[in-house]
Parts: C-alpha cells; structure tokens; sequence
C-alpha cells in the first residue's frame, strides 16, 4: 500500500519522494508507566514548537502524566500566552518563526522571573550555554526519550520535599 517515486533530470538532480502506509502505534502507552507518586497531576505546561509532530508527542506524554497542557506555536504566541495566564512550565523550543525560542524568553523574563522555561532542542547540549544566558532554566534534547523528559519537568516542578518524589529511571 505504500508508494515510492523517483523525479531525476541529467545535470539538474534527483528527487526521491515516498508515502508509508503504517498502522498506528501504541507504544508510547506502553513506554510511559504511570506512578502514584510520580504524576504531574495539577501541573500547567505551555508546549511553544512549530513543527506539529514534536507538539503532539510531548503533549501526549505530558496528558498521560496527567498535566494540563497549552499550545503556542511560536514564541510571539508563547509571550501573549504568558502574559495572559499562569503556567508552572514552559517548553521552548529554539528554532522558530515568528519569533524564536531565545527571543521569547528574554521577552518572559521581562515580566516574569520565576516560571521555569526548558529549552527543547535536537542540539540541547550545544546550546546550553545560550538557553542559560538567555534566562532558561535547563534543556531536554529531542527527540524526547520519556524517561528523562519526565525527569526534567519533575525537576522544576515537583521542588518540595524532592527527596519523597518517585522519578522514573532507565532500567
């Protein structure tokens, strides 16, 4: 059911283009085990990415842990959001149009120097050093692996008495 095709013209180049038929996938259910103490019941994030797959994973694995999730697809729009409400988290991505993830930040912080904002990079560890300077908090790398995006959000989130948190580790 799947299709492939191939465009090419002598001197100019080739195209290659192809559509997958693939059946839906429950595998992130499965990945993600839930624990009575290591929810993030009662947590408000704000997910600002424009590339709609990345939005739709995050915001799945956050609902599974039972946060509550708003959407901003670029940093203007994350700005606007914050000013208008209140989120416990924010995740930023770093590469966008409009305005980008650096620039919104220090846009936030402008007004707002408590809300915990995690860069949300494919090269998080390249640019620590600049989601830092620029006021974020920390970094996660994507593509997501569950068990450390949970960890990070449980980091900035869950502060009081960290000790008697349950955080979900490799095994």
């Amino acid at each position: 059911g799947s299709q492939i095709e191939l465009k090419s013209e002598p001197g100019k180049g080739s195209t290659f283009s192809f559509n997958l038929e693939l059946k839906k996938s429950e595998v992130i259910s499965t990945l993600l085990p839930k624990t009575a103490q290591g929810d993030l019941n009662g947590v408000h994030v704000l997910i600002v990415d424009d590339t709609e797959y990345n939005v739709r994973v995050a915001e799945r694995m956050l609902m599974h842990w039972n946060a509550t999730v708003d959407v901003a697809p670029n940093g203007e729009a994350a700005v606007n959001k914050c000013r208008a409400g209140a989120y416990d988290v924010i995740l930023m991505d770093i590469q966008m149009p409009v305005m980008d993830g650096l620039t919104a930040t220090r846009n936030i912080r402008a007004f707002n120097s408590t809300v915990p904002i995690i860069a949300v990079s494919a090269a998080a560890s390249e640019v620590h050093e600049d989601v830092l300077a620029a006021g974020m908090s920390d970094s996660v790398a994507k593509p997501f692996n569950p068990h450390d995006f949970f960890n990070v959000i449980m980091k900035w989130t869950k502060t009081a008495d960290m000790d008697d948190k349950l955080y979900i580790s490799r095994k």
